[in-house]
């Protein structure tokens, strides 16, 4: 515990690189920076909310 304080990990975002299914394909694997992925489901979340609130006023007439 104690190595584990006095010597912190360091992620280097851009550096870091993480396996993204794009799609239901298995074929379809991709390998993304963490910036990138982060952006990625901000632009996701994003669509999400703009649909949601398209749908609460389609149903609200």
């Amino acid at each position: 515990l104690t190595a584990i304080l006095m010597n912190p990990h360091v992620l280097i975002a851009e550096e870091e690189k993480i396996i993204v299914d794009d799609g239901g394909d298995p074929t379809m694997l991709q390998e993304k920076s963490l910036v990138d992925t982060v952006y990625s489901l901000k632009d996701q979340v994003k669509a999400l909310e703009t649909n949601k609130r398209n749908e609460f006023v389609f149903y609200k007439y």
